[in-house]
């Protein structure tokens, strides 16, 4: 007999409840994690009637009835928000999920393995309500035994001639808790702008090595075997003391060289193997002046001498550490007015055009050319658009920071053009 009405408990690491069927969403297993929150993918799978999502507030467990009858008179009395969606159902059942089981990347389980979940539902349109309840207003709530209200329960009604529901420009915040209200609010981060001259002081030689993983500013690398920067600390078991030294990276370390100033913000060290893995973000474009010799190990304190004093002691002879040298380097700041309008979406309709599954530069970028096409097909940045392609544009490590620091008419023509040639 179908389930006409499923209550279940379900956790969340990422303050997420997803619904869906996993037949649906098979295009999105190349998306990378967390998608289903991003505005374009999200409007995009939502207004298609795919995926139905809303933000919690908060991680934690949540009790949660889907239903395709009415709110019962109690889940009435305590809902404090909600917010409708459109959903086709099209293979009999849907499942609710904490995105673990969702297509993507870091699919991490097999809905179809899981016995709880899963509410039958007829193929059809369906307008679909996640209310938000407020269980623990209600008397009683807190005694031992008593049955307490879901956090949320969603009803599915058949669409009929009933009008389809706007669509949310992201998962919706539903929190259940009273005074707050449902909000689609899309939140933007602004990065503070990098000033090079506060991150690394120029009148001094700055630690450099040479990588040709080493991406234009804006983006981050891993650099994973290239060097091994412990040695650079007085105690070389407390990586830490790396996160605050700048570092520039470049595909070749001579005098004339462009490169990246760059800082740390991951790094694994295995003593035992001599390797590290790290990983940079890219601040700003620099020009090598000088390479100034081999960057040293610190020398170790001499131990302090009682009695005799000898002028003729020799101090310990510095080591270098392999691949690490010592650079010296101005800011290069490519001065040059913003991207037109007209330039800009030139530039976006060539990328997206060339992400069409036929396209050789979609076979390039994989599975995740979809997506690319997707949310690069929205308002975005000249940085944004360049950024992408300097990822996947089979350039040479040179030549990327070469095109990185053109002015912008000239970085958008020349991407261009080693786009059209592929």
């Amino acid at each position: 007999m179908p389930d006409t009405s499923i209550t279940l408990t379900i956790g969340t690491d990422v303050a997420h409840l997803l619904i869906y069927h996993p037949d649906d969403l098979k295009h999105t297993e190349g998306w990378p994690l967390g998608w289903y929150a991003e505005p374009a993918c999200f409007q995009s799978e939502s207004a298609a009637g795919r995926l139905i999502a809303w933000c919690t507030g908060s991680d934690g467990g949540f009790k949660v009835r889907l239903t395709t009858e009415p709110l019962s008179f109690r889940e009435e009395q305590y809902v404090r928000q909600s917010w409708a969606f459109r959903y086709t159902g099209t293979k009999g059942r849907v499942f609710i999920d904490n995105s673990d089981g969702l297509w993507g990347e870091s699919r991490m389980d097999d809905p179809f393995a899981q016995d709880l979940g899963w509410l039958d539902l007829d193929p059809d349109y369906y307008n679909v309500t996640v209310y938000a309840i407020e269980w623990n207003a209600e008397p009683g709530s807190d005694a031992e035994n008593f049955e307490t209200l879901p956090n949320y329960t969603v009803v599915f009604r058949r669409r009929a001639s009933a009008t389809a529901p706007p669509i949310a420009r992201c998962p919706p915040t539903l929190t259940g808790e009273n005074g707050q209200t449902a909000t689609d609010e899309v939140a933007v981060y602004t990065p503070r702008p990098v000033v090079l001259s506060e991150a690394a002081n120029f009148a001094d030689v700055i630690a450099g090595f040479a990588s040709n993983s080493v991406l234009p500013p804006g983006d981050a690398f891993q650099a994973r075997g290239d060097i091994v920067l412990e040695p650079m600390l007085e105690d070389p078991d407390r990586s830490s003391g790396l996160f605050d030294i700048p570092f520039i990276v470049a595909p070749k370390l001579e005098a004339g060289a462009i490169g990246v100033l760059c800082s740390l913000h991951q790094a694994a060290f295995s003593p035992k193997e001599n390797r590290a893995d790290y990983g940079f973000r890219s601040l700003g474009l620099v020009r090598i002046t000088a390479v100034d010799g081999a960057w040293t190990r610190p020398q170790p304190k001499a131990p302090e001498k009682r009695g005799a004093f000898s002028f003729h002691a020799k101090a310990p002879k510095p080591q270098p550490i392999a691949g690490l040298y010592r650079l010296r380097a101005e800011p290069l700041v490519a001065a040059s007015p913003p991207a037109s309008e007209s330039l800009l979406n030139g530039f976006r309709s060539r990328i997206v055009s060339a992400l069409a599954p036929d396209q050789a530069f979609a076979k390039r970028v994989g599975t995740s050319a979809n997506y690319h096409a997707l949310t690069l097909a929205g308002p975005s940045s000249e940085a944004v658009l360049s950024s992408f392609l300097f990822r996947h544009l089979p350039l040479t490590p040179a030549a990327r920071l070469k095109i990185a620091a053109l002015p912008v008419v000239d970085r958008v023509r020349a991407l261009s053009e080693e786009l059209m040639t592929l």
